[in-house]
């Protein structure tokens, strides 16, 4: 593996992808504005996206031309597919520590974007009510 900069129009996103980002694309770019870009895209020695889609398209919408990038090298096609599927799904399985999110999102200003304001409005009114006075 290695780490470089490459132009994003030397990036290729897998033909495919199974996975449906394009909902998610803004809410990466509104990362990427509020806290930087931060995590790259893996691609394989070809430059094919392992992972990343989303932040690939993120960038491509900010006028980014240059991204950070990890060159996963040595890996077999059965390897780089597998990798694609373990990758997206591991986000679908993870699940929230709802007291940890609370007490992680109190004060935190999300300059008028907030995707988890409707999420936590909902703990505090329904499965937390008391969850203030725990922290």
């Amino acid at each position: 593996m290695k780490y470089v900069k490459m132009q994003l129009k030397s990036i290729k996103p897998y033909e495919n992808n199974p996975r449906n980002n394009e909902e998610a694309v803004y809410d990466v770019m509104e990362s990427i504005r509020q806290c930087s870009y931060i995590s790259p895209i893996i691609v394989d020695e070809n430059g094919v996206i392992l992972a990343g889609h989303t932040r690939y398209e993120a960038l491509n919408n900010l006028g980014y031309s240059e991204c950070s990038v990890i060159v996963a090298e040595d890996l077999t096609e059965e390897q780089k597919k597998k990798y694609r599927l373990y990758d997206n799904k591991a986000g679908e399985l993870a699940t929230w520590d709802n007291p940890k999110l609370i007490k992680e999102y109190r004060d935190k200003k999300f300059n008028s974007y907030d995707k988890f304001k409707l999420y936590i409005e909902i703990l505090y009114e329904v499965f937390f009510p008391l969850a203030l006075s725990l922290y």
